[in-house]
């Protein structure tokens, strides 16, 4: 059975990472920046958040704190 969220009810935030070459040395910036596009009419709200320098590498996302704020901004409206 497939589950769907509501159209027009989910809140996107897209956080990806720009080390200076334009990824976040495993995923490309296009491709990052292309959820965009697949969720264009589909969604409440999109909304980018590009973490650049060595804190924007792949693995190194989920720890920096560079991600907490708009993370939390997001979610909680803080």
């Amino acid at each position: 059975m497939e589950t769907r969220a509501p159209q027009g009810q989910v809140e996107v935030l897209n956080i990806y990472g720009n080390t200076g070459k334009e990824s976040d040395d495993r995923v490309t910036n296009l491709s990052s920046q292309s959820l965009a596009y697949l969720l264009k009419g589909h969604v409440k709200s999109y909304q980018e958040k590009e973490i650049i320098g060595l804190n924007g590498q792949h693995s190194k996302l989920h720890e920096t704190t560079l991600v907490d704020k708009p993370l939390n901004a997001f979610l909680w409206g803080k």
